[in-house]
């Protein structure tokens, strides 16, 4: 006769509680899950927006550290530096503008600015290569000789948080705000994606140029398009 063992339900109870203890089930692992995707969604936003206020932000600070080497350029030389590098010895420069080449057609106005700020050593700028993240040559040029401040021929452009080359026009000095150029981007890695164009900007209500006697600095912004209402520049841009 087979002997039957008792079974205690106070025994069965705490063997299922530990089961349960040990691991979740498949819907409360689910549940968990959506939870996280709804925090996260409710908060991506708000990291998005602070990722691009810190660019804005970098981006004003690099604005405002080239005025000021113009600005110190400008004592010394007279006048705010040239937005095409061929007139480089004809704004205060000792060297001719034919030391550096023929011009690509392409960030002529910021490769002149640096050029500028970089071959003369009073009042210009102290760019180099430590400044990674400011300078790239985006479109590959370089110049026949070695530039002074930065110690090589590579015709470097200086960027915004963004990877985008400023646009700098000369109001006196060069084009004197009447032509486009032509700014070449980069992708995530730094390397040559597009090319944009650039103009300088004019005050919707008056018709006149911002800065009509100095200079424009322009960032394409987030969007990395020029004379869009998302630009950053030393003067205030007309926003929609």
């Amino acid at each position: 006769m087979q002997s039957i063992v008792p079974v205690c339900p106070a025994a069965g109870a705490r063997a299922r509680a530990s089961d349960r203890a040990a691991g979740f089930t498949l819907i409360e692992i689910l549940v968990v899950i959506g939870i996280i995707g709804l925090i996260a969604a409710a908060f991506a936003p708000s990291l998005f927006g602070a990722g691009q206020n810190a660019k804005i932000a970098e981006t004003q600070a690099r604005i405002l550290q080239i005025g000021t080497f113009i600005d110190g350029s400008k004592e010394v030389w007279g006048d705010v530096p040239p937005d095409d590098y061929s007139l480089l010895g004809g704004a205060g420069g000792a060297q001719s503008g034919w030391q550096f080449g023929p011009d690509d057609g392409r960030n002529t106005g910021i490769e002149s600015l640096l050029l500028h700020l970089s071959w003369q050593t009073k009042g210009g700028g102290r760019f180099d290569e430590s400044r990674g993240q400011w300078l790239l040559n985006t479109d590959g040029d370089k110049a026949p000789v070695t530039i002074p401040l930065l110690g090589h021929k590579e015709r470097m452009e200086i960027l915004d948080a963004w990877g985008t080359p400023f646009a700098y026009f000369s109001a006196k000095t060069g084009s004197g705000y009447r032509g486009a150029q032509r700014i070449v981007t980069t992708d995530g890695d730094g390397k040559a994606a597009e090319e944009v164009e650039a103009r300088p900007w004019k005050d919707p209500a008056s018709g006149a140029w911002f800065n009509p006697r100095s200079c424009q600095i322009v960032s394409a912004g987030p969007d990395r398009l020029f004379n869009t209402d998302d630009d950053l520049a030393n003067f205030e841009v007309p926003r929609d």
